[in-house]
């Protein structure tokens, strides 16, 4: 009995250190298994972009700044999908940090931005929206940009078209002007007689950012945007985004009576409306040389505008006795 006491105390003083070193390999085990990263895999998409304007250049993707093992100048400018972790702790950037572990290039050709007016088209195709003669396309409605003046930003798509024209998917857009698009025709007018000298169009007031002294007396097209807000001039006005030229001559004004055949102070008026109610008819008309009809024996106006000349009746009263009969007579006439 006693030799089966001894032998098992001899046993649990072997099995002591045995247990203990188990119990510290596992605990090194345990301090090695570390969570490297805070958060799991994180996907985001956008263009990756080169700033330069912190102490550390580097590359972001929509404010994040990108870490990578991966040569990001690559992605430069690319519309990309980037999977990564974010990364915790202190950086000199203020910002949130991303490891870049793998990514996908969604658009091989870099951002291009685009500026003018969106139109709706149905002449080719299924219906559509263009820009400056480019196919949109985007994950919006394009409708709320249609008529309007925007910069869209985006990327120019490869591959076959059914519209057989260059496309773009949008990204992102900014409206420069909330009004639509709209058009006017008329003799251009430099104006003076108001504390600032300014150009005007039916009497709208002109703004461009260019020149508008080389339309004075031209007849011509613009196309732009009625201006909100107050104007010193107490008028409507206008954004001029571009113009025509329909005729370089000066916009003349006369007055006479149409004759038959549309004859006219030694003239023949042509218009695209119908002007033989007006013939026999004193009438004043602002008209421009017609110089594809003109030729040496007969010259032509085109009629922009035509008025009747309505002349005030005056009444003449005179009163008049026959010496025979005595009677009083009024006598009115007009003229």
């Amino acid at each position: 009995m006693r030799k089966v006491i001894l032998l098992s105390l001899v046993l649990l003083l072997f099995l002591m250190p045995v247990s203990a070193w188990a119990n510290t390999q596992s605990n090194v085990v345990i301090r090695d298994v570390q969570v490297f990263y805070g958060r799991g895999l994180t996907e985001m998409e956008g263009e990756v972009k080169y700033v330069t304007n912190l102490e550390t250049p580097h590359y972001e993707l929509n404010g994040i700044v990108l870490v990578s093992n991966i040569n990001l100048k690559n992605l430069e400018g690319y519309y990309v999908k980037v999977k990564g972790y974010m990364l915790e702790g202190p950086s000199i950037f203020m910002k949130k940090r991303m490891l870049v572990t793998d990514y996908e290039i969604i658009y091989k050709n870099k951002l291009v931005e685009l500026v003018g007016e969106v139109k709706y088209v149905r002449d080719v195709g299924p219906p559509h929206y263009e820009l400056n003669g480019i196919v949109l396309e985007a994950d919006f409605n394009l409708r709320r940009l249609a008529g309007r003046y925007v910069k869209v930003k985006g990327y120019m798509l490869e591959g076959p078209s059914i519209f057989m024209k260059e496309r773009m998917v949008v990204r992102d857009y900014e409206i420069l002007h909330p009004n639509k698009l709209v058009e006017l025709e008329g003799e251009v007018k430099y104006i003076r007689n108001l504390e600032i000298p300014h150009y005007e169009i039916n009497g709208v007031v002109l703004e461009a950012g260019f020149e508008l002294s080389g339309l004075t007396g031209y007849y011509v097209k613009v196309k732009g945007y009625m201006l909100d807000g107050p104007s010193i001039f107490m008028k409507e006005r206008m954004l001029v985004r571009d113009y025509e030229i329909l005729n370089k001559g000066e916009v003349l004004k006369l007055k006479g009576i149409v004759g038959e055949g549309l004859r006219f102070n030694g003239y023949v008026l042509t218009s695209n409306r119908n002007l033989r109610p007006y013939i026999g008819k004193e009438v004043e008309i602002t008209a421009i040389w017609d110089m594809d009809r003109s030729n040496s024996k007969q010259k032509y106006l085109q009629v922009l505008t035509i008025n009747e000349v309505k002349r005030t009746r005056t009444q003449i009263v005179r009163e008049r006795i026959d010496p025979n009969t005595g009677i009083r007579y009024i006598i009115r006439n007009y003229i």
